[in-house]
């Protein structure tokens, strides 16, 4: 059986692969969220204690929140990226939708496997107006 080779991702592909996680995330777009997310996909957020795997449970969570209309928007700067191996790493800025202020500041990075599906999303919030909110 002839082994099977690696595909190789450009940077550029990772990064857009990142965007439409974010973009899925936001729009609350589970399908296409879900179609991105290698099996036992991880999530962890020191700051939060939470540590998930899996599809279900990650979108738990961005089920659980409140309707993006109402509450912090979750940008992801990803002009300020760098691409080491198949991780991309990022600087996050959430800011509220009703005051147009920066709330929290985090650095992000999310791994993909060879075929640019993601393996894990690490957050590291830098600061925060409130980490309860």
């Amino acid at each position: 059986m002839p082994a099977l080779e690696s595909i190789a991702l450009a940077p550029a592909q990772l990064v857009d692969q990142a965007n439409a996680l974010m973009r899925a995330w936001e729009l609350g777009d589970g399908e296409a969220y879900g179609s991105r997310l290698a099996e036992g996909a991880r999530m962890t957020i020191p700051a939060y204690d939470l540590d998930i795997v899996g599809f279900e449970a990650l979108w738990g969570v961005r089920t659980r929140m409140k309707a993006l209309i109402e509450g912090p928007l979750d940008l992801h700067s990803l002009d300020t990226h760098r691409v080491e191996g198949l991780t991309v790493h990022a600087l996050s800025h959430v800011i509220s939708r009703v005051t147009g202020q920066f709330t929290q500041h985090a650095e992000v990075s999310f791994t993909f496997d060879e075929a640019g599906k993601l393996l894990h999303y690490h957050q590291d919030v830098l600061w925060a107006d409130s980490l309860d909110s």
